[in-house]
């Protein structure tokens, strides 16, 4: 689960010059080229974030030259209800490969309605006998637009529900040779949308911030509301007319930019209001041009129409065009809601690779975290119950699960749809509008640039959100209209599970994924699944549509066939606007373990926060041991466990794995593994740091329970070819525990390759910051608060803080038997960190130190690259992975007898 904190993300690429290939993959850093984005981004506390202009600035940061354009008929075909085609793979072909996901399909992959014959025929006849009609005004004021834009709105609106009842029509009298088979005008998603004059705040914020200000609303009402909220609260009647959830946002201003950003918060505010969803929609409206544009906001950016003139007839027709295909929404999928999902109830898949039929029901019974922005991963986690399975239990507390579907299809049940007895489908009626939600506790969280981050403003946003397990929240609902499953194109599990029947409780979490990326955390927790420190791993799996197709924004960005050039949408109508090196293509993944836990700032004691520090360290190390490296360690991945747990004994004879390719399996002890290396003094070198580290670790933690494990792999690398491939542009963290090394490169835009070394010092600002900011002490001397506030106001201060312990950890340790002490966690602490902070030192200058003899030898004239390179410097990271855990453990046995005496 990532932290609510800095998340970095810089662009890079692999450079074939031998130089600068060898000495990025060493840890030394290159200027970054000027098309190479950078950005990072932080949680902002709700007194920082309290109103719209705060967003304004943060959210172009965050998308950055992720924004595209389409003609209005292509925005059109992709807001449509849509149908897999039968050509394309279908992802619920059960025994295709797990290990393969699809790729997402483009819009030529779908039947799509809007394309249909007797739609394009009635629309065609619509517009031959009726005429949209706009009349523009010449004053330059926002206010007097209103009337005239909500009229011309309605309009389109009316045009397109005439449409449909004549599709319709043509429907009921079997004169189509549609796919899709529409439902009636009242039990379609929105039977009614009306656009009214709003100009005034909403009535509920987003995490706490000020209410946004939409101009104009579309509602499901006929009356002019009162009071629009993004979230019906739970004290309001369906029937009142007066205070109602809004469906679409429209904002009217004299430029783009402005208009652009502010139609940002909207779309923000939506994705917040219902997580998981695949996007949101906002009406963008320039007065003084009388230009709109359709905004689609999603995970990987903006997708806009191109601007449309309310002057022009043809233009005019193109707004109805797309208008249309809104009304044309069959169910909460056709508006990007997930159909597996109404918020409160969740349908798992099976889990015997061999039975379809055998889905879990779950509940959601808090929501843990919600991270709300518009691109980027959008994490989500959840506690969950196991109920039962879906097809007994779901028919009890649903009476509408035969109307979710993302399309109304004439053909049979497809073999991907879970199946309901026949009785159960009977007994279902369809209810409610779709939008009406329960409030929940508010959270914060929004992304800002790492240019824009100011070290000495300090990171507020830590004090009230930085324990994810602990501020969860009540689940509300998304919709009224049930919840039913769809086979995943492919899921992972750990093979020891075969019915929901052997799972109570869970942790789910759902995060939309670089494409490329999709399996990469669910093999992570699968290779790991049990073992000391590592998460126990039920299920990971790819969200699909009830069709089949990946719940993904790939329709949304331009497809193979599009140049960039010609796509990108340049807002700020740049010279030379830089073209995106890709796009960001994302899916919506899951993944469900069993073990909660909370944050180490809830240790009671130094030695617990140690222990739970070793333990998911042993985790980190096993997990490396399978061919990952985790790359975000931080306060938010490393978790103690609310009920210590049984676990496999770590060992490092996994060593193998990474000294012998392919790995041996007759090399079962450290004996045959240093014959097998013979002279090679690298690896024998490696082994003796390994079975160190497996020496220790037998004291130290064999035949115990563990205590503390490492989640969230988003993002994670798979260390097979991880200096051969090209990079997808990701160095990951979360900014409070990021090396020093990696830090300084961010901060000066420079090329860098993430090593075990940084996810090692990462531990040591875990260690840190559970020390200064635990809960469970109070700190009334003014230096340790200090220190504490230091570890978020940037990384000179954390340095700083991090040395004055190092030189004063016997002054503070010996300060608990003063009249005014530090704390005594610190004070037990301090001894620990300040040796800790010298080992690290020591492995920052041993990764100098190779580097530079790497660098010394390329630089003779002549001298000829090593062939060898790769593997030389795979075998360095493992000497840094050892060498590191085996620093900690020994610091943590020289001071355990200490602080067990004073355990007690």
């Amino acid at each position: 689960m990532p932290p609510i904190f800095f998340s970095i993300d810089c662009r890079h690429g692999i450079l074939v010059h031998r130089h600068r290939f060898q000495h990025r993959l060493l840890g030394l850093s290159f200027p970054m080229s000027s098309t190479t984005h950078s950005s990072a981004s932080r949680s902002t506390s709700t007194t920082r974030l309290r109103k719209q202009d705060d967003l304004e600035k943060i959210l172009p940061k965050e998308v950055a030259e992720q924004t595209w354009e389409f003609d209005a008929a292509d925005v059109a075909r992709m807001l449509s209800p849509k149908k897999l085609k039968s050509s394309f793979p279908s992802s619920s072909e059960y025994g295709r490969s797990v290990d393969d996901p699809l790729k997402p399909p483009s819009l030529d992959d779908f039947h799509i309605l809007v394309d249909d014959a007797d739609v394009q025929q009635a629309f065609k006849e619509y517009l031959e006998s009726h005429t949209l009609s706009y009349n523009p005004i010449q004053n330059t004021g926002e206010l007097a637009h209103y009337d005239n834009l909500v009229v011309f709105l309605n309009d389109c609106v009316q045009a397109a529900n005439n449409i449909y009842c004549t599709v319709l029509k043509s429907h009921r009298q079997s004169r189509s040779e549609s796919q899709f088979l529409l439902a009636e005008m009242k039990e379609k998603y929105w039977p009614l949308l009306v656009f009214h004059k709003y100009n005034k705040d909403m009535g509920d914020g987003i995490d706490g911030a000020a209410p946004l200000k939409p101009d104009l609303a579309g509602t499901g009402t006929k009356v002019r509301p009162s009071t629009c909220y993004w979230k019906l609260p739970s004290d309001v009647s369906e029937q009142d007319q007066s205070r109602v959830a809004i469906k679409i946002a429209v904002e009217v201003k004299a430029d783009w930019p402005k208009l652009l950003w502010q139609s940002a918060t909207y779309g923000r505010a939506e994705m917040a209001t219902i997580p998981l969803r695949s996007f949101s929609l906002v009406i963008a409206i320039n007065h003084i041009k009388h230009d709109l544009r359709f905004l689609i906001f999603h995970h990987g950016g903006i997708t806009a129409t191109e601007a449309l003139s309310l002057r022009d007839d043809d233009d005019r027709n193109k707004i109805c065009l797309v208008m249309m295909s809104i009304i044309f929404w069959q169910t909460p999928a056709d508006a990007g809601i997930p159909s597996f999902t109404d918020g409160t109830t969740f349908i798992l898949p099976p889990l015997a690779q061999n039975d379809k039929d055998l889905s879990g029901y779950a509940e959601i019974k808090e929501v843990i975290h919600q991270s709300h922005s518009i691109r980027g991963r959008n994490t989500w986690v959840s506690s969950v119950g196991i109920v039962g399975l879906s097809h007994h239990s779901i028919v009890k507390t649903q009476s509408t699960l035969e109307d979710l579907s993302r399309h109304h299809l004439k053909d049979p049940k497809p073999r991907s749809q879970q199946s309901i007895t026949e009785e159960a489908l009977k007994s279902g009626s369809r209810t409610g509008m779709g939008t009406r939600t329960r409030s929940h506790a508010q959270q914060q969280n929004a992304a800002v640039s790492e240019k824009s981050r100011n070290h000495k403003q300090g990171s507020h946003a830590l004090e009230q959100t930085q324990n994810r397990m602990a501020n969860a929240v009540q689940p509300h609902k998304f919709h009224n209209m049930g919840a039913k499953f769809t086979m995943p194109s492919w899921k992972l599990t750990p093979g020891n599970l075969h019915e929901w029947s052997q799972i109570s409780t869970g942790v789910l979490k759902g995060s939309w994924m670089y494409t490329e990326k999709i399996s990469l955390e669910g093999h992570m927790l699968k290779a790991c699944s049990g073992q000391f420190g590592s998460p126990d791993h039920i299920i990971s799996f790819e969200s699909c549509f009830e069709d089949g197709s990946p719940i993904s924004n790939s329709i949304f960005l331009p497809s193979a066939k599009d140049k960039f050039e010609e796509t990108l949408w340049n807002w700020q109508n740049k010279a030379h606007m830089p073209l995106p090196t890709k796009v960001d293509q994302r899916t919506l993944c899951f993944s469900l373990t069993k073990d909660r836990g909370e944050t180490l700032e809830y240790c009671t004691d130094a030695m617990e926060i140690l222990e739970c520090i070793l333990h998911s360290m042993l985790g980190w190390l096993s997990l490396y041991q399978n061919g990952f490296l985790h790359r975000d360690i931080s306060i938010g991945n490393i978790i103690k466990l609310k009920s210590p747990s049984a676990r496999k004994d770590f060992s490092a004879l996994s060593v193998n794995k990474l000294l012998f390719q392919p790995p041996n399996s007759s090399l079962t002890s450290f004996e045959t593994m240093r014959a097998a290396a013979g002279n090679d003094q690298a690896r024998i070198s490696i082994l003796d740091l390994a079975q160190e580290v497996d020496k220790q670790a037998k004291k130290l933690t064999s035949g115990q329970m563990c205590k503390a494990i490492w989640i969230d792999g988003d993002m994670g690398a798979d260390m097979s070819g991880y200096f051969k491939r090209s990079h997808d542009g990701t160095i990951s963290g979360t900014y409070e525990f990021i090396s020093q090394r990696l830090l300084d490169a961010v901060d000066d835009r420079l090329h860098y390759v993430h090593s075990p070394a940084d996810d090692i010092e990462s531990f040591f600002w875990v260690g840190l910051w559970s020390t200064l900011r635990n809960k469970n002490f109070s700190r009334i001397f003014t230096t340790e608060q200090r220190y504490a506030a230091s570890l978020a106001t940037g990384s000179t201060s954390r340095e700083a803080t991090a040395s004055q312990i190092k030189l004063k950890s016997s002054f503070i340790a010996a300060s608990r038997k003063q009249k005014e002490p530090y704390s005594d966690l610190f004070c037990t602490m301090a001894p620990v960190l300040g040796d800790w902070f010298t080992a690290i030192n020591q492995l920052r200058f041993a990764v100098e130190l190779e580097n530079r003899d790497e660098e010394e030898e390329e630089d003779g004239e002549g001298h000829d690259i090593d062939p060898h390179l790769e593997e030389k410097l795979m075998l360095r990271f493992h000497r840094f992975a050892y060498r590191g855990v085996l620093d900690f453990m020994e610091i943590f046995e020289k001071h355990r007898e200490r602080l067990q005496k004073m355990r007690v």
